[in-house]
């Protein structure tokens, strides 16, 4: 089951490689559903109706391993989209990743679902509604409790960022492993210069912005300062 999420999951998410290349977008794609392979096993080994509590933190616990052990193999690892990671955007749980950071969020949110799957799974053998209350109980705390954890909150004077995404033409990710005109730093500059009417504090181009050094390539140099005035 585990392998099966991971397929259906990633598969769809990575989509933008397979133009460039199948075998790479295949490769990576069962590499990473392999993780939740794992992740899975061990949750299906550890699982005990009889004592919830513990088998919900040791699968929490088995998904935050999981996403340490893929941040680092093979190859440095491939970070994106852990389970902590979904937790972006709700002021109730992410305040626990002040504190054990994305790791810890992502145990966390672990341990609650296998809670409230232990709850589903009570419900349906219809049992005592104070055996199916405990884990649905202690799943709605540690929802809720993070959000006292004390966070910092900003004092200072706002700052207006902007993030320019100028993306890579497709014909020019197939074409070539190496870009090697300025079509993508051109999108880019195009698309920066029209923030003219209203400067940010702050803009941020992405990684493969620029494919050679603009303090090397006059041409490129001006495109960018530029850009920048």
């Amino acid at each position: 089951l585990g392998l099966v999420f991971g397929l259906a999951f990633y598969a769809p998410l990575l989509s933008w490689i397979a133009p460039l290349t199948i075998l790479g977008w295949a490769v990576l794609v069962v590499g990473v559903a392999a993780f939740h392979a794992l992740t899975f096993a061990f949750a299906a080994a550890v699982w005990r109706d009889d004592r919830p509590f513990r088998m919900a933190f040791a699968v929490g616990a088995a998904f935050a391993l999981a996403d340490w052990l893929r941040s680092m193999i093979p190859f440095e690892g491939w970070s994106w989209v852990s389970l902590g990671d979904t937790q972006h955007d709700n002021p109730l749980l992410l305040p626990v990743a002040s504190v054990a950071g994305v790791l810890g969020l992502t145990a966390v949110v672990g341990a609650i679902n296998a809670l409230l799957l232990s709850t589903l799974v009570r419900l349906g053998e219809r049992r005592a509604w104070l055996s199916v209350g405990g884990p649905a109980a202690v799943a709605v705390a540690l929802a809720l409790v993070p959000a006292i954890i004390p966070t910092p909150t900003p004092d200072g004077p706002g700052v207006e960022v902007a993030v320019v995404q100028g993306s890579v033409p497709l014909s020019v990710g197939t074409g070539s492993r190496l870009i090697v005109d300025r079509i993508v730093a051109e999108n880019h500059a195009a698309l920066h210069l029209r923030l003219a009417g209203r400067p940010p504090d702050l803009a941020i181009w992405p990684e493969n912005a620029l494919d050679q050094d603009p303090t090397r390539d006059p041409a490129l140099g001006g495109l960018v300062g530029d850009s920048i005035r």
